[in-house]
């Protein structure tokens, strides 16, 4: 109870202070704000983008679910300034609810560790991107997290056992369509009884999507969801720096890259599925599904900056659970993000110097190139549960055991 008030008043003083020193509207919140209360009123939110005060003339595009439409509507409750430090606080304390169950049980002096990894996340470019656009990824990587590291049926608390594991990230795949590679990793590591809830969940979402909007979410399906790439985009956009992804990197080289970058994805998708499995043999379901989380970002045709969000968890992941050489990687990814941004590697791109250009272009795509070393670190490092006072926590305690038949997911 200590700790959640200390996490509550830690997240209200930072937000004040943020909001103290920023002078720009989260305009991805006011497109959530516009785009919901458009959809309870039977707009067709495919068919226009979405216009509002602090929008652009033009408006913005409404890039998510029916179902997302509805479940952001709370987000008109009050004045438009008080709906800034509710998403706001709310988004720190999903970061350090995350972080708080990725840190094993045994850690000494933990609420510290959480609070202090919490800090310095908040001085990343995906945390400041995330908060400046008013973004909703914190929240949906809450949802997944909360899933994975779940206990079983018999060990789960009263409200645990109500909810089934899987549900959750079935209704993060409801509200956007990027989580719906963790119902296809729980198929993958032979989590059966998580993979029907997380499909449940997912159809559930949508049937109730259907039953409030039935107009609204036949247009999603007809020509909203068809069209969700091009509009995420943004024109040019897609190939600038804050598109830290396969298809954004290769975009950036030419538009003949195109074939290479889509036959690329492919490759990482496979590829992440595997490593994630092997991760989820060694080390349990949390493992894998982080390394699931970052190739998810990594294989969307558009990730900004604050698509990220995996990289929080990863790290705290492998702080904890990997060795001293992790940690001191750890260390200079999280200088990096502190210190520089993608358009900081743009500028350099273009010294005259090829090593000035070259070390540009690791800047740049600098949140792909940190998660493939992460997502590498996961799925192949030597386990260090050294110095823990007893891993208890389940997501990561040992190898995993497939749910329905008791035996070891094999490699």
């Amino acid at each position: 109870m200590a700790n959640s008030a200390v996490a509550t008043l830690i997240a209200v003083v930072t937000t004040w202070v943020y909001e103290r020193i920023r002078d720009v509207y989260p305009v991805d919140l006011a497109v959530y704000r516009y785009g919901s209360a458009a959809a309870w009123r039977g707009v067709d939110l495919y068919a226009a983008n979405v216009h509002g005060e602090h929008l652009v003339a033009d408006g913005l595009p409404f890039t998510y679910t029916p179902f997302a439409a509805l479940v952001l509507w709370p987000t008109n409750l009050g004045n438009q300034q008080v709906g800034v430090w509710a998403w706001n606080i709310a988004s720190m304390l999903a970061l350090l609810a995350v972080l708080a169950m990725v840190t094993p049980a045994g850690v000494r002096h933990r609420a510290i560790a959480v609070f202090l990894a919490g800090a310095a996340s908040t001085g990343t470019i995906m945390a400041t991107a995330h908060f400046e656009f008013g973004q909703i990824n914190l929240f949906l990587m809450l949802l997944v997290v909360a899933d994975l590291c779940r206990p079983p049926p018999d060990e789960d608390t009263a409200i645990g056992r109500r909810v089934p594991r899987g549900i959750l990230i079935g209704i993060a795949a409801a509200i956007k369509l990027t989580p719906g590679l963790f119902i296809v990793y729980l198929a993958v590591v032979k989590q059966w009884r998580m993979f029907w809830w997380s499909v449940a969940g997912f159809v559930g979402a949508f049937v109730t999507a259907f039953a409030a909007r039935p107009a609204l979410t036949i247009a999603f399906f007809t020509h909203g969801l068809w069209r969700l790439s091009d509009k995420v985009a943004l024109g040019s956009k897609f190939a600038t720096s804050g598109n830290n992804s396969i298809q954004g990197v290769l975009a950036a080289v030419g538009g003949w890259t195109r074939p290479l970058a889509l036959l690329l994805t492919a490759l990482a998708t496979v590829a992440g599925l595997l490593l994630a499995r092997r991760a989820a043999a060694r080390c349990g379901l949390l493992a894998g599904g982080l390394i699931v989380g970052m190739t998810a970002t990594l294989i969307s045709p558009i990730s900004w900056e604050h698509h990220w969000v995996y990289l929080f968890p990863a790290a705290m992941f492998i702080w904890f659970r990997r060795g001293w050489w992790a940690r001191l990687l750890v260390l200079g990814g999280a200088a990096l993000t502190i210190f520089y941004t993608p358009e900081t590697g743009d500028h350099l791109i273009t010294d005259p110097s090829p090593a000035h250009a070259a070390v540009g272009w690791l800047l740049r795509e600098m949140l792909m190139l940190l998660a493939i070393v992460a997502v590498a670190i996961i799925a192949y490092g030597k386990p260090r549960l050294s110095g823990l006072r007893g891993e208890t926590d389940h997501a990561a305690a040992g190898p995993l055991v497939a749910a329905e038949t008791g035996d070891p997911v094999r490699r």
